[in-house]
C-alpha cells in the first residue's frame, strides 16, 4: 500500500513538473513570436509613413487592429497548447490505469 501511495506522489510530482515546464516554454515561444510580430508591425509602420504619407490617426488605427490581431492569436495558440497537454496528461493517467475526473464530469 505504502509503495502504491509513494508511486503515485511520485508521479503526481513529475506531472505538475513536465506542466510547469511545458508552461513555461509555451509562455516564452508565445512571447518570443509576439514580439516579432510587433517589430514586424513597427517596421509596417515606419514603411507606411515614409512611403506613402497616410495620415497619424489611420496609421494609429490599423496598427491597432493588426496589434489585437497578433494578441488574439497568441491568446488562442495558449489555449490550445493547453488543451494538447491536458490530453496528453490524461492519457499518461489512462495509460498508468487511474481513473479520469473531467472538472465538467464534476459539476454535473
Amino acid at each position: 500500500m505504502y509503495f502504491e501511495q509513494s508511486r503515485t506522489t511520485e508521479i503526481g510530482q513529475a506531472k505538475e513538473k513536465y506542466f510547469e515546464k511545458n508552461i513555461n516554454r509555451l509562455m516564452k515561444e508565445v512571447v518570443t513570436k509576439i514580439e516579432m510580430k510587433m517589430a514586424l508591425e513597427e517596421l509596417k509602420v515606419n514603411r507606411i509613413v515614409r512611403l506613402e504619407g497616410l495620415e497619424k490617426d489611420e496609421v494609429i488605427k490599423e496598427v491597432q487592429k493588426d496589434l489585437t490581431k497578433i494578441l488574439e492569436d497568441g491568446i488562442e495558440e495558449i489555449r490550445l497548447r493547453m488543451s494538447e497537454m491536458e490530453i496528453y496528461l490524461h492519457s499518461l493517467d489512462e495509460i498508468k490505469g487511474y481513473p479520469i475526473t473531467n472538472e465538467k464530469d464534476l459539476n454535473k
